[in-house]
């Protein structure tokens, strides 16, 4: 049994999640705070990731006790908020470049491919905002 309660902060922590949280093992021990909210990570339409990182610092300036661990349930821009303020706090966490190498799809299947190469499917970078990206392609479709 741990000598005090570890405080876990969750970025957007909704009931949903706060029930299944409070379903682990030992939850007894840990008391889970909520970072940011669902419409600032979730259901916002454009996120500036700058002001949302201060917000978060701000809250956890703010708290007075140690914090044990930094986790939430989104992806973008969660996980790699996450990654950010968790070396920031010196707790245990993947690096911000190795969320990016997973989370950019390209970046992804390059290092895919530099780990099993010949398994790596054809793929190329696009430019989303490039209307004659298509005709560019190297590669066929379906895509």
């Amino acid at each position: 049994m741990a000598d005090r309660k570890r405080n876990i902060f969750v970025v957007d922590l909704d009931p949903f999640n706060l029930n299944l949280l409070r379903s682990v093992r030992h939850a007894d021990e840990y008391v889970f705070h909520d970072l940011l909210d669902f419409e600032e990570i979730a259901a916002a339409a454009r996120f500036n990731l700058e002001a949302l990182l201060e917000k978060a610092r701000d809250t956890l300036r703010a708290f007075d006790q140690p914090i044990d661990a930094i986790v939430g349930y989104w992806d973008f821009p969660t996980i790699l908020m996450m990654a950010i303020l968790r070396r920031e706090l010196g707790l245990s966490g993947p690096t911000h470049e190795s969320v990016l190498r997973c989370e950019h799809k390209y970046w992804a299947r390059l290092e895919q491919a530099k780990v099993i190469p010949g398994e790596v499917p054809p793929f190329e970078l696009v430019d989303p905002f490039d209307e004659a990206a298509v005709d560019r392609f190297g590669l066929t479709f379906p895509i």
